[in-house]
């Protein structure tokens, strides 16, 4: 199921790329090249509405663990075109939440991610873009914490999860100029993982990946004076 998800994404994805590509050829003449972007730099952060995929469930009742996300991005362009390779460093707060009758369960989990996405400009820039790629998360930190009646108990579980865990990630947003030498970017992307992190002893036959719907806003500004 996760694969045919994926694979739908894919091909929306594409099939809107190429619809933007032939839009802009069919408005610009032969002789008209695409305006180089300049290469900006700058923090981005916003939250993670995390998740964690279990199978199979084994009759849990999984719920979203909102976390936060904070790194710097290097917007850098492709050659001659007007596209974009989007370089991100971040610390990415993952997990889930578990809802029982009289119980809270909470796992945390806190990775260091290098997120290089392929940045595609649609129509006029500064503007909307699309974006896909590959994430790489090194864990740094992973908490248990269960509250009952109010009395709440943290563990800590490293054993029990992988050092790392790999995504691909899809998603848009928008960039505006806010001045000369300062850009504004906002942007939602959704990451899909398809590695089991959960390897430590006794942990079971079930596959947990994780999951989340990341929303971004980053402040940049250009590596060279224009």
């Amino acid at each position: 199921m996760h694969q045919k998800f994926l694979h739908v994404c894919l091909f929306t994805f594409l099939l809107s790329y190429a619809f933007a590509v032939c839009a802009q050829g069919a408005g610009r003449s032969a002789a008209e090249e695409p305006e180089r972007p300049p290469p900006l730099i700058g923090p981005i952060g916003g939250v993670n509405f995390a998740s964690i995929s279990v199978e199979p469930a084994e009759g849990l009742n999984l719920r979203m663990n909102t976390r936060a996300t904070a790194g710097v991005a290097a917007l850098l362009p492709i050659g001659g075109s007007k596209n974009q390779v989007q370089l991100e460093l971040a610390y990415i707060g993952k997990g889930v939440k578990n809802e029982l009758t009289d119980t809270t369960e909470l796992i945390a989990l806190d990775y260091l991610c290098l997120s290089p996405m392929l940045h595609l400009n649609v129509g006029k820039q500064p503007g909307f873009f699309l974006h896909v790629g590959p994430e790489l998360g090194l864990l740094i930190k992973s908490k248990y914490t269960m509250e009952t009646g109010g009395v709440r108990e943290s563990s800590d579980i490293e054993e029990r999860y992988s050092v790392l865990d790999l995504s691909i990630k899809v998603g848009a947003g928008v960039i505006m100029r806010v001045s000369r030498r300062l850009f504004a970017q906002a942007n939602v992307t959704y990451s899909i993982g398809f590695v089991d992190i959960l390897t430590g002893p006794g942990t079971g036959s079930s596959a947990y990946t994780t999951r989340g719907l990341q929303i971004h806003a980053a402040l940049l500004v250009p590596l060279r004076k224009e």
